[in-house]
């Protein structure tokens, strides 16, 4: 015998599909707080999606988030998308996914292509990378005591300091960070009419899969230059201390 998981409350089901939901936090905590208390696990049916599991405790999404051989990445995409969108990138792409990138994949690949950087990520290499990313947090804060007291924590530390620390590891000159903040934000903020490339709210699915490819060039044309370049004239890695 089988027993059917009980449903989200049809409110809190179609919040959490609405992205303004996710503008003003406060409501979505009272929400998520009651669904942890009551009805942990959940599956949420709302018009215009495929139904979907609710999942807000740390234990169980810790368990899924384990389990890779039931919980797949690929199948569908990664975050959630209405039917008709859905239809459409698999449509275009044959898939569900716009850009294939290593959290939509699954075995064998996925290991493939981790293995490719993590290195990089072993304790031993990391520790490597201390000093230097120290003196990156040293020189934002010294930023922060310049502005006279006041500042933006989210443009000025919370975005500026791990893009640092980021394009430090890619090896990209600082003098295209900003570029590739922009070209970021523009690849997740794609209907954000303020992040955007054409920055006006966008209503027509393939015009904002059009926007989405051209990003995606962007990003493959310059770090294809980049490689170039660097085979060209390799330089120390950051490891030992990045000479530029």
């Amino acid at each position: 015998m089988t027993t059917e998981l009980p449903k989200t409350p049809p409110r809190m089901a179609a919040s959490l599909c609405d992205p303004l939901t996710y503008a003003e936090a406060h409501g979505l905590h009272n929400d998520f707080t009651w669904l942890r208390a009551n009805l942990p696990l959940s599956r949420a049916e709302v018009s215009g999606f495929d139904p979907f599991w609710v999942v807000t405790k740390h234990a169980d999404i810790a368990e899924i988030s384990r389990q890779n051989a039931l919980f797949h990445n690929g199948d569908r995409p990664t975050v959630l998308t209405d039917c008709a969108s859905e239809a459409f990138v698999r449509k275009l792409t044959g898939m569900p996914h716009l850009v294939r990138s290593l959290v939509q994949m699954d075995a064998p690949d996925h290991p493939k292509y981790r293995a490719l950087t993590q290195q990089w990520f072993t304790n031993q290499s990391i520790r490597k990378l201390e000093e230097r990313i120290r003196a990156i947090a040293k020189a934002q804060v010294a930023s922060m005591i310049e502005r006279g007291g006041e500042c933006d924590f989210v443009r000025d530390v919370a975005v500026m300091y791990p893009l640092h620390v980021i394009m430090e590891i890619l090896g990209v000159p600082r003098e295209d960070e900003q570029r590739m903040l922009m070209l970021t934000q523009q690849l997740f903020g794609s209907q954000d009419p303020e992040l955007n490339r054409s920055r006006q709210v966008i209503l027509d699915m393939a015009e904002m899969v059009k926007q989405l490819q051209a990003v995606v060039a962007e990003f493959s044309d310059y770090f294809r230059k980049l490689t170039e370049s660097r085979r060209a004239g390799p330089r120390r890695p950051l490891a030992t201390g990045l000479g530029k």
